[in-house]
């Protein structure tokens, strides 16, 4: 791609901005289509506090969701848009612990989280995606 010739670097940026809106194009398909990920579209805070208060939603914490709102959230901060990243940051969060209650070691644990375990980790991973959104330190040693 890019040679010793005067156009390599208008090469490298046509092939840059081509990556770039590959990306863009395909999330933005991944999210607005009905097969992709619905569920990755807003804010994601009303969905959560509707699972948290009983209202289950199919699709909520899928691994497309997942995908679907953390590079979509990326491309956002990139581009420096005018969007808070605060919601999505909490959806982020609670998808991460719902996909770490489903993973397929706790089997062999012999663990089984009740509902209200659940709901309860749920909270801790949207703590987790508040802490991630306001850049809060894990741990920081106390003022002296």
């Amino acid at each position: 791609l890019l040679g010793n010739d005067d156009g390599a670097l208008p090469r490298a940026w046509a092939f840059y901005c081509a990556c770039a809106v590959a990306c863009v194009g395909a999330t933005a398909f991944g999210i607005l289509h009905p097969k992709g990920a619905p569920m990755a579209r807003g804010s994601g805070i009303p969905e959560l506090k509707g699972y948290l208060n009983g209202n289950r939603q199919q699709g909520l914490f899928h691994w497309r969701t997942f995908l679907g709102r953390s590079v979509g959230i990326c491309l956002v901060i990139t581009a420096t848009m005018p969007f808070g990243r605060e919601g999505p940051s909490v959806h982020i969060g609670a998808c991460a612990a719902s996909m770490a209650l489903n993973l397929p070691w706790r089997t062999y644990l012999g663990w089984q989280p009740s509902p209200e375990e659940r709901r309860q980790i749920l909270q801790l991973g949207s703590a987790a995606g508040v802490a991630a959104a306001f850049n809060a330190p894990i741990g920081e040693k106390a003022a002296e």
